[in-house]
């Protein structure tokens, strides 16, 4: 089965993705902030990160490359979320595979996670069949 993890750093946005994929066939893991995110990826080593970009203690852009520079993690799918949508620009596009702007729609955040889990790994050619960045 897939592993989900979602890095956040507001308790009640970890819950809500976590009530959200309930129905999607996937083991889902939470991290409330960087550390504990950093430390959950190296023991977990998931199919599919959502990620946000806003938090206290490293920001999510520099968790993105620091992720895409660990070789473990590289075919790893990445999903950005966040509620400053204009802070997300080419480098942050670039390094991930999908971005959804908070607050989102329950249904689109399961389809865009399926959709992903579905696509096989980074690592794997991109198909036209990609959610839109």
């Amino acid at each position: 089965m897939h592993i989900v993890l979602i890095i956040d750093d507001d308790p009640a946005q970890l819950q809500l993705c976590r009530l959200a994929l309930l129905p999607v066939p996937c083991n889902v893991l939470t991290a409330e902030g960087s550390e504990e995110g950093f430390r959950m990826l190296a023991n977990f080593q998931p199919d599919l990160l959502i990620l946000d970009l806003l938090m206290p203690q490293m920001n999510g852009l520099d968790m993105l490359r620091a992720i895409r520079l660990d070789e473990r993690l590289t075919r790893m799918r990445i999903l950005v979320m966040t509620a400053a949508s204009g802070l997300v620009g080419k480098e942050e596009t670039a390094l991930c595979d999908s971005v959804m702007t908070k607050p989102f729609e329950i249904h689109k955040l399961r389809q865009t996670v399926q959709l992903l889990l579905n696509m096989g790994h980074a690592g794997e050619p991109r198909s036209s069949n990609n959610p839109p960045s």
